[in-house]
């Protein structure tokens, strides 16, 4: 008997990883029973790295932004007052001393006279997550923005889709959503109880489902 070669393959309902024959066209999930579509021209999305899932990037919380921040009290000695100072990322610019490299009449002790800030090195985006805020993981709460949770792309498509950043949670998101899934912005309805959503509460007057609470 002739071995049969085996294909990776993601569940894009349950995440799960599969193992499909060659040849095959669609099969069904072993875990949930959905059936998974096969295109055997696709190539391995580079933005999930295959896996279908991405989580939310702990270091900034989801927003790809740098979270560098500092601070140091005042020192006070025999012959002389080192004054304290704060200071923090702001689109890659040191905030003590606005990027000019200089704290009063010295070098900026924040960013050591470089005007960037020293993590990530002006870019302003998080190292963790390379900005966008979200990294490769199987059991990632978040479906691949790009190949929609397959972990395949077809040849010549987009590496992403027109993302943009919510201008509510700042979160990255599709910019054809027809809403923000963590914050609810541009919400019409409550995804709970389908009751229209009053702009501007935190919550459903209905059922309660809170705006900051993501739709499962």
């Amino acid at each position: 008997m002739a071995d049969v070669r085996l294909i990776a393959a993601i569940c894009p309902s349950c995440g799960a990883s599969l193992q499909i024959p060659e040849g095959l066209q669609n099969a069904h999930c072993v875990y949930c029973g959905t059936q998974v579509f096969i295109s055997h021209k696709r190539t391995k999305c580079k933005v999930c790295d295959g896996l279908g899932r991405l989580e939310i990037c702990r270091a900034c919380d989801g927003k790809g932004f740098c979270t560098w921040q500092t601070n140091s009290p005042g020192v006070r000695g025999n012959d002389f007052l080192m004054l304290g100072y704060s200071s923090a990322c702001i689109d890659g610019m040191c905030a003590a001393c606005k990027g000019t490299g200089r704290y009063l009449l010295g070098p900026c002790p924040g960013c050591e006279g470089t005007g960037k800030c020293p993590r990530c090195l002006g870019t302003g985006k998080c190292l963790a997550c390379h900005g966008m805020g979200l990294f490769p993981d199987t059991r990632g709460a978040e479906q691949c923005l790009s190949c929609g949770g397959t972990g395949f792309v077809d040849p010549g498509a987009p590496e992403l889709p027109s993302l943009g950043r919510c201008p509510d949670c700042k979160r990255v998101w599709r910019e054809d959503s027809p809403h923000c899934w963590y914050c609810g912005f541009k919400r019409n309805h409550c995804p709970s109880c389908g009751e229209p959503w009053i702009q501007g509460r935190l919550s459903c007057v209905k059922c309660g489902f809170g705006k900051n609470q993501k739709q499962r």
